[in-house]
C-alpha cells in the first residue's frame, strides 16, 4: 500500500521531493487540492471538511499512512481527524502532521531562544506552533507572522522575480519588527522553500532559516522505523502517483517546476466539488447569484461551473461581492447581468484564469 501524501496546492511537492530523497522505495500518492486552493485563509471548518475529504479519497487508494504536506491542514484538521474521524473510519490507520516533527527538531537550534514563525494568515491564526513549542521547549519565545503574498508569487511563477524581493522584505521586516532578536526563523508553509535564496539573501549568514522538507523526511523515516505495523504494509516499488482536483495539465506545468522532474497527473473530483454538495458552503446572499450564474450557462462544462463559482462556494468573498448585491437590490431586474459581471471580478480578483480551467 502507498503513502499518501496531501496538500492543499502545490508546496507539499516541496515536502514529498525530501521524502522520495531520503525513503526512495517507498510507493507514494500525492494528492494537490489545488482546485480548492488556497487553504491558508479558510475557516476551520472548511479546512477541515476539504482535508477530510482529502484524507479519504488517498484511503479509498489504499493509503493506511497520510502525511499532510500543509501546516494549514496540519494546524487546523489534523487533531480532529486523528481523534474524532480516524476511529469511525479505521482505527488502523494513521495521519501526520508537519508542524510537531518541525517544533521537535528547534532544540539547541536558537542561541536568543526567539524564534520566527512565517507561515499563512491560516497557519498563524492557529497559533500551532506556539502551542507545540510551549509544550517541548516552554523556556523559548515564538513569534509568528502571517505572509499571504508568498504562496501567490511560488504558484504564479514569480519566486525570482525582482517583485517577489519586496515582499520578502516586507514580511521578514514586520517579523523582526515585533522581535529583534529572533534568530532562526521557520519556514511554516510549504511553499517557502522556493523563496529560501532570497530569504537568505536578505537575512544574511547571521540568521538561521528552517525548511521543513528534511525534517519531515527525517521524522517519517523515524516514525516508520517505530511502528513496522505500519511499515510492512506499505509497497516498497519507488513509484509515485499524481493526483490533482485540478486541470491535469496546468497542474503538471507548476508540480514540474517543484519536482524538478516531469509529472504526469490524474484529475480527482472530490464529493465536496460536485455540484449538489457546493451549495452547503455557500454565504446565502450568493445562492441567488449562483443560480443567475447557471442559468446564463447551462451547457458549461460542470469543472468550469463549479471553478467560475468556486469563491462563491468556498465562502472566499472579494468586496465585488458586495457592491453587486447592493447594485442588485437597487435594480432587481439586473440580476443575471450583475451575477455575470461579479464572477469576472472574482475571477480577476484572484488571478484565475478559468476559460483554461
Amino acid at each position: 500500500m502507498p503513502i499518501g501524501i496531501f496538500d492543499s496546492g502545490y508546496g507539499g511537492l516541496t515536502i514529498l521531493r525530501e521524502i522520495r530523497r531520503r525513503l526512495p522505495q517507498y510507493d507514494y500518492v500525492y494528492l494537490g487540492d489545488n482546485a480548492r486552493a488556497p487553504y491558508g485563509t479558510r475557516s476551520f471548518e472548511l479546512v477541515y471538511g476539504f482535508t477530510l475529504e482529502a484524507v479519504k479519497a488517498l484511503f479509498e487508494r489504499g493509503c493506511n499512512l497520510v502525511i499532510f504536506a500543509c501546516n494549514t491542514a496540519s494546524a487546523k484538521a489534523l487533531r480532529s481527524i486523528q481523534q474524532n474521524d480516524l476511529p469511525q473510519i479505521d482505527p488502523s490507520r494513521r495521519v501526520l502532521g508537519v508542524i510537531r516533527p518541525t517544533v521537535e527538531s528547534l532544540a539547541g537550534i536558537s542561541k536568543t531562544g526567539h524564534i520566527g514563525v512565517l507561515g499563512t494568515p491560516g497557519t498563524v491564526a492557529s497559533h500551532s506552533y506556539a502551542l507545540e513549542l510551549e509544550k517541548s521547549a516552554p523556556d523559548m519565545k515564538i513569534t509568528e507572522y502571517a505572509c499571504p503574498m508568498w504562496v501567490p508569487l511560488v504558484e504564479n511563477n514569480e519566486a525570482a522575480s525582482p517583485g517577489a524581493d519586496y515582499f520578502v522584505a516586507e514580511y521578514i521586516d514586520g517579523l523582526l519588527e515585533k522581535d529583534p532578536e529572533i534568530d532562526t526563523i521557520v519556514l511554516g508553509c510549504t511553499h517557502f522553500p522556493m523563496l529560501i535564496d532570497k530569504i537568505r539573501n536578505y537575512v544574511g549568514d547571521k540568521m538561521k532559516i528552517i525548511a521543513q522538507g528534511g525534517i519531515v523526511a527525517e521524522s517519517l523515516a523515524d516514525y516508520l522505523m517505530r511502528h513496522p505495523e505500519i511499515d510492512e504494509k506499505c509497497e516498497k516499488n519507488g513509484s509515485i502517483q499524481y493526483l490533482t482536483t485540478e486541470n491535469p495539465e496546468k497542474f503538471n506545468s507548476i508540480a514540474s517546476m517543484f519536482m524538478q522532474e516531469d509529472i504526469e497527473a490524474s484529475r480527482v473530483i472530490l464529493p465536496i466539488q460536485s455540484l449538489d454538495t457546493i451549495r452547503e458552503f455557500m454565504p446565502a446572499e450568493a445562492l441567488p447569484l449562483l443560480d443567475s450564474y447557471i442559468a446564463l450557462h447551462p451547457n458549461d462544462d460542470e469543472g468550469y461551473r463549479i471553478r467560475g463559482i468556486k469563491h462563491w462556494a468556498l465562502g472566499q468573498r472579494s468586496s465585488a461581492i458586495n457592491d453587486y448585491l447592493a447594485a442588485i437590490r437597487i435594480n432587481p431586474d439586473s440580476k443575471a447581468k450583475m451575477a455575470l459581471r461579479t464572477t469576472y471580478d472574482i475571477l480577476n480578483y484572484y488571478n484565475k484564469d478559468l476559460l483554461n480551467p
